[in-house]
């Protein structure tokens, strides 16, 4: 079991998760992302490795995926981002809200309307207003 986030852009009278499935669907049938968003991806990635080293980077068609040592993957796609990880009784809830926010303030220096939606609450996040309570549920 893992816990999701995801980060796009809300679509006007489209339920939240409904983008979700629609956004992932839509990259399974295109492939390759365009030349704009495949440069965005990897001026992310950069940016990130290069804030957090301990990120391992592979790729797929549809994007790049980065994941450190405790677990936590990032996954750029076409017209969205994915937070994974792990429901471990280790895991360092403070450091993983912690690098979360920075990937989400990373990306918002591209992607400004890009929110983060958490489906197992059914909302939209902040990943600052929104820490201790996020804290709780990590």
């Amino acid at each position: 079991m893992s816990y999701d986030l995801f980060l796009f852009t809300p679509a006007e009278g489209e339920r939240p998760d409904d983008t979700v499935f629609r956004l992932e669907d839509a990259e399974a049938e295109r492939g390759a992302p365009a030349p704009a968003a495949q440069a965005r991806n990897r001026r992310i990635a950069a940016a990130l490795v290069t804030r957090n080293p301990a990120y391992e980077q592979s790729g797929w068609t549809g994007g790049i995926d980065l994941t450190d040592e405790a677990g936590l993957q990032v996954l750029l796609h076409h017209e969205h981002m994915a937070f994974n990880f792990p429901y471990w009784d280790s895991l360092d809830p403070e450091r993983l809200a912690t690098e979360i926010a920075a990937v989400c303030a990373e990306v918002a220096t591209t992607e400004p309307t890009w929110r983060l939606y958490d489906p197992q609450r059914e909302r939209f996040i902040d990943p600052e207003r929104d820490r201790e309570s996020f804290l709780g549920v990590a």
